[in-house]
Protein backbone atom coordinates (compact mmCIF):
# COMPACT_ATOMS: atom_id res chain seq x y z
CA UNK A 1 0.00 0.00 0.00
CA UNK A 2 2.62 2.69 0.59
CA UNK A 3 4.13 1.90 -2.61
CA UNK A 4 0.90 2.60 -4.43
CA UNK A 5 -0.46 6.01 -4.76
CA UNK A 6 -3.61 6.67 -3.44
CA UNK A 7 -6.88 7.86 -6.00
CA UNK A 8 -8.12 10.97 -4.48
CA UNK A 9 -11.39 12.49 -7.01
CA UNK A 10 -12.27 16.10 -6.43
CA UNK A 11 -15.92 17.07 -5.78
CA UNK A 12 -17.30 17.20 -9.24
CA UNK A 13 -14.96 14.80 -10.65
CA UNK A 14 -14.62 11.34 -11.71
CA UNK A 15 -12.39 8.89 -12.36
CA UNK A 16 -12.16 5.89 -14.76
CA UNK A 17 -10.50 2.87 -13.30
CA UNK A 18 -10.11 -0.99 -13.45
CA UNK A 19 -10.68 -3.19 -10.94
CA UNK A 20 -7.56 -5.37 -10.06
CA UNK A 21 -9.09 -7.84 -7.58
CA UNK A 22 -11.75 -8.93 -6.51
CA UNK A 23 -12.09 -7.92 -3.06
CA UNK A 24 -10.90 -5.11 -1.20
CA UNK A 25 -8.35 -5.18 1.43
CA UNK A 26 -10.50 -4.12 4.31
CA UNK A 27 -9.70 -3.45 8.39
CA UNK A 28 -10.78 -1.20 10.81
CA UNK A 29 -9.12 2.12 12.84
CA UNK A 30 -10.18 4.67 15.05
CA UNK A 31 -12.59 5.79 12.56
CA UNK A 32 -14.33 2.96 11.75
CA UNK A 33 -14.58 0.10 8.90
CA UNK A 34 -12.35 0.74 5.86
CA UNK A 35 -11.95 -1.21 2.71
CA UNK A 36 -9.39 -0.28 0.18
CA UNK A 37 -9.64 -1.64 -3.52
CA UNK A 38 -7.05 -1.49 -5.69
CA UNK A 39 -7.47 0.04 -9.53
CA UNK A 40 -5.41 0.68 -12.90
CA UNK A 41 -6.25 4.11 -13.20
CA UNK A 42 -4.56 5.74 -16.55
CA UNK A 43 -1.62 2.97 -16.47
CA UNK A 44 -0.84 3.58 -12.96
CA UNK A 45 -2.23 0.88 -9.90
CA UNK A 46 -3.60 3.28 -7.26
CA UNK A 47 -5.82 2.40 -4.01
CA UNK A 48 -8.59 3.57 -3.52
CA UNK A 49 -10.17 4.06 0.06
CA UNK A 50 -14.19 3.32 -0.59
CA UNK A 51 -16.91 5.47 0.98
CA UNK A 52 -19.55 3.00 2.08
CA UNK A 53 -21.99 3.93 -0.95
CA UNK A 54 -19.41 3.11 -3.13
CA UNK A 55 -17.85 0.11 -1.17
CA UNK A 56 -21.72 -1.23 -1.12
CA UNK A 57 -21.41 -1.20 -5.67
CA UNK A 58 -17.87 -2.17 -6.01
CA UNK A 59 -18.01 -5.46 -3.89
CA UNK A 60 -20.54 -6.19 -6.84
CA UNK A 61 -17.74 -6.01 -9.58
CA UNK A 62 -15.09 -8.68 -9.85
CA UNK A 63 -11.60 -8.29 -11.28
CA UNK A 64 -11.29 -6.31 -14.72
CA UNK A 65 -14.48 -4.39 -14.81
CA UNK A 66 -13.95 -1.09 -15.64
CA UNK A 67 -15.84 1.62 -13.19
CA UNK A 68 -16.61 5.14 -13.23
CA UNK A 69 -16.05 6.85 -10.04
CA UNK A 70 -18.27 10.33 -9.88
CA UNK A 71 -17.33 12.63 -6.58
CA UNK A 72 -20.72 14.57 -6.16
CA UNK A 73 -22.47 17.23 -3.70
CA UNK A 74 -24.99 16.69 -1.90
CA UNK A 75 -28.15 19.18 -2.03
CA UNK A 76 -28.54 18.67 2.00
CA UNK A 77 -24.18 19.18 1.94
CA UNK A 78 -21.30 16.88 1.88
CA UNK A 79 -20.81 15.07 -1.31
CA UNK A 80 -20.70 11.31 -2.24
CA UNK A 81 -19.47 8.82 -4.14
CA UNK A 82 -21.24 7.12 -7.33
CA UNK A 83 -19.78 4.35 -8.93
CA UNK A 84 -21.44 2.82 -12.59
CA UNK A 85 -19.97 -0.11 -14.29
CA UNK A 86 -18.71 0.79 -17.77
CA UNK A 87 -17.18 -2.23 -18.81
CA UNK A 88 -17.57 -5.50 -18.05
CA UNK A 89 -14.95 -8.26 -17.52
CA UNK A 90 -12.99 -10.09 -20.23
CA UNK A 91 -10.30 -11.06 -17.76
CA UNK A 92 -10.28 -14.95 -15.91
CA UNK A 93 -8.43 -14.02 -13.11
CA UNK A 94 -5.55 -12.09 -10.85
CA UNK A 95 -3.13 -13.91 -12.61
CA UNK A 96 -4.14 -13.26 -16.04
CA UNK A 97 -4.35 -10.07 -15.14
CA UNK A 98 -1.04 -9.19 -16.29
CA UNK A 99 -1.48 -10.38 -20.01
CA UNK A 100 -4.89 -9.23 -20.21
CA UNK A 101 -3.73 -5.66 -19.54
CA UNK A 102 -1.19 -5.71 -21.58
CA UNK A 103 -2.64 -7.74 -24.66
CA UNK A 104 -5.96 -5.91 -24.30
CA UNK A 105 -4.50 -2.40 -26.21
CA UNK A 106 -7.43 -0.65 -23.93
CA UNK A 107 -4.78 1.86 -22.84
CA UNK A 108 -7.86 4.74 -24.04
CA UNK A 109 -10.22 3.95 -21.83
CA UNK A 110 -10.69 7.41 -21.19
CA UNK A 111 -11.35 8.39 -24.43
CA UNK A 112 -13.89 5.34 -25.26
CA UNK A 113 -15.61 6.26 -21.99
CA UNK A 114 -16.54 9.82 -23.28
CA UNK A 115 -16.83 8.94 -26.48
CA UNK A 116 -19.97 6.67 -24.87
CA UNK A 117 -21.18 9.61 -22.57
CA UNK A 118 -21.49 11.92 -25.64
CA UNK A 119 -22.95 9.63 -27.77
CA UNK A 120 -25.81 8.09 -24.71
CA UNK A 121 -26.39 12.25 -24.38
CA UNK A 122 -26.69 13.12 -27.81
CA UNK A 123 -29.11 10.14 -27.94
CA UNK A 124 -31.34 10.76 -24.64
CA UNK A 125 -31.42 14.19 -25.90
CA UNK A 126 -32.77 13.28 -29.39
CA UNK A 127 -35.67 11.42 -27.57
CA UNK A 128 -39.03 12.40 -25.74
CA UNK A 129 -38.42 10.51 -22.65
CA UNK A 130 -39.29 12.13 -19.67
CA UNK A 131 -39.32 16.09 -19.34
CA UNK A 132 -37.04 16.38 -16.12
CA UNK A 133 -33.26 16.24 -16.34
CA UNK A 134 -33.21 13.71 -14.17
CA UNK A 135 -35.30 11.05 -16.00
CA UNK A 136 -32.62 12.02 -18.56
CA UNK A 137 -29.66 11.75 -16.60
CA UNK A 138 -31.03 8.25 -15.80
CA UNK A 139 -31.67 7.50 -18.87
CA UNK A 140 -28.05 8.42 -20.22
CA UNK A 141 -26.77 5.75 -16.96
CA UNK A 142 -28.99 3.20 -18.49
CA UNK A 143 -27.12 3.71 -21.46
CA UNK A 144 -23.26 4.15 -21.20
CA UNK A 145 -22.65 0.77 -20.20
CA UNK A 146 -23.82 -0.66 -23.48
CA UNK A 147 -22.87 2.19 -25.21
CA UNK A 148 -18.72 2.06 -24.06
CA UNK A 149 -19.27 -1.95 -24.63
CA UNK A 150 -19.72 -1.21 -28.07
CA UNK A 151 -16.83 1.35 -28.12
CA UNK A 152 -14.37 -1.24 -26.43
CA UNK A 153 -15.43 -4.30 -28.49
CA UNK A 154 -15.92 -2.40 -32.35
CA UNK A 155 -11.56 -2.99 -32.87
CA UNK A 156 -11.58 -5.96 -31.26
CA UNK A 157 -13.99 -7.70 -33.06
CA UNK A 158 -12.92 -6.11 -36.33
CA UNK A 159 -8.79 -7.17 -35.66
CA UNK A 160 -9.65 -10.70 -35.01
CA UNK A 161 -12.00 -11.08 -37.81
CA UNK A 162 -8.90 -9.50 -39.88
CA UNK A 163 -6.62 -11.69 -38.18
CA UNK A 164 -9.03 -14.62 -38.84
CA UNK A 165 -9.24 -13.50 -42.38
CA UNK A 166 -5.73 -13.51 -43.16
CA UNK A 167 -5.30 -17.04 -41.51
CA UNK A 168 -7.72 -18.43 -43.84
CA UNK A 169 -5.89 -17.19 -46.53
CA UNK A 170 -2.51 -17.63 -45.64
CA UNK A 171 -3.53 -21.66 -45.47
CA UNK A 172 -4.99 -21.75 -48.37
CA UNK A 173 -2.09 -20.37 -49.85
CA UNK A 174 0.14 -23.29 -48.13
CA UNK A 175 -2.75 -25.81 -49.67
CA UNK A 176 -2.31 -24.31 -53.15
CA UNK A 177 1.72 -24.34 -52.85
CA UNK A 178 1.42 -28.05 -51.82
CA UNK A 179 -0.76 -28.75 -55.17
CA UNK A 180 2.58 -27.34 -57.57
CA UNK A 181 5.01 -30.07 -59.20
CA UNK A 182 8.16 -28.62 -58.22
Amino acid sequence: MANKPELKIDINENKIGTLLFDKPVSGTNSNGEWNMYTLDVDDTEMVYFASQNAHNTLKEYKTGDTVSIDHKPRQQGGSMYIVSLVGQSKIESTKSRGNALSSSGDKDLPIKWGMAFNNATRLVANTSYGNSISDKVSLIKDIMPSMFEIACSMPTNQIEEKVQEQKLVESETVKSDDDLPF
